[in-house]
C-alpha cells in the first residue's frame, strides 16, 4: 500500500490495485523504449511538464517527444517509480508524488533521480493521467555521485 499523509483519503482496494497496474505498464512501456504504448496511458488532451522544463500538451505532443527521449538521453533505459504519497481526491481523481529513477544501461552507477507530480483521472472506466510533473530535486543524486 502507498504511503499516506494523516487525513489523506485511502485509496480503494480497487483503486490501488488499478494504480498498481497502471504503473506496472508505465514501467514497462518505458523500460522497452515503447512511446506509443507510454503515450497511450495518457489522456487524450494530458499535459506534461518533463525534465527539460518543456510543457508538451496533446497525447500526440507526449508521444512525439517519448520518441526523442527513447532515442536520445534515454536510449536503453530503464525506470523505476516509487510513489511516497497518493491521496485519491474524489471516486475519478488520484494525485499521487513521489521518486523516478532512471537507470542508464551502462549500470547502476549511472542514474538520475527525478520527483514526480501526477494526476490520474478515470475516463470511460481507466485510468489515465491527466497531468504530470518531473523535476529533479535540488541535490538530487545524479549518475551515481
Amino acid at each position: 500500500m502507498t504511503p499516506q499523509t494523516p487525513g489523506a483519503k485511502a485509496l480503494s482496494p480497487e483503486a490501488e490495485a488499478d494504480l498498481q497496474q497502471f504503473t506496472e505498464r508505465y514501467v514497462a512501456a518505458f523500460n522497452t523504449g515503447n512511446a506509443s504504448a507510454m503515450a497511450a496511458l495518457f489522456a487524450e488532451d494530458a499535459v506534461v511538464l518533463n525534465t527539460f522544463g518543456a510543457l508538451l500538451q496533446g497525447r500526440a505532443a507526449i508521444e512525439a517527444a517519448l520518441r526523442l527521449t527513447f532515442a536520445g538521453p534515454c536510449c536503453g533505459a530503464r525506470v523505476q517509480s516509487i510513489p511516497q504519497y497518493t491521496r485519491q481526491l474524489s471516486q475519478d481523481i488520484i494525485i499521487q508524488q513521489g521518486v523516478s529513477r532512471t537507470t542508464k544501461e551502462s549500470g547502476a552507477q549511472d542514474y538520475s533521480d527525478f520527483s514526480f507530480t501526477k494526476i490520474f483521472v478515470r475516463q470511460e472506466g481507466r485510468w489515465c493521467l491527466a497531468a504530470a510533473q518531473f523535476a529533479r530535486p535540488e541535490g538530487a543524486p545524479r549518475s551515481g555521485s
